[in-house]
């Protein structure tokens, strides 16, 4: 049914926002992981919920997804069209309300499987680490 929560699939990426950005709220997400800008969190969920996520990790969790679509400007840039040259089928936000299962963290992320994700994320960590 159109619009009805269900269970990602184990091996789709999905990108998960909540709440503002950590430089608005002046304060950053457990681990240093900031929460990024989005308005697409739950009704009623907090960024307080929002755990800390790793490059290449695998979890389990509620998504609303939807048939891609952007703004259309004549002469302009094209959204819809880039996410179907990309190969995006479809996008999605995580749910975190009262009725969605919470998520489950299914499996760390083994070295070698995402390196370079890995490696970005612990040099992003560290600068954070030395602003803070």
């Amino acid at each position: 049914a159109a619009g009805r929560p269900v269970a990602v699939p184990p091996l789709i990426d999905v990108g998960w926002s909540a709440g503002a950005p950590w430089f608005a709220r002046g304060e950053a997400t457990s681990k240093g992981m900031p929460a990024s800008a989005s308005a697409s969190a739950s009704p009623g969920a907090s960024t307080a919920s929002v755990p800390a996520v790793r490059a290449g990790e695998r979890w389990e969790l509620t998504v609303r997804l939807t048939a891609p679509h952007g703004l259309r400007n004549p002469g302009g840039f094209d959204a819809e069209l880039w996410l179907w040259e990309q190969g995006v089928q479809a996008t999605g936000t995580v749910r975190a309300g009262t009725h969605d299962a919470p998520p489950v963290r299914r499996e760390a992320a083994p070295w070698w499987r995402h390196p370079v994700e890995q490696a970005r994320q612990q040099v992003r960590d560290a600068i954070l680490a030395r602003l803070a």
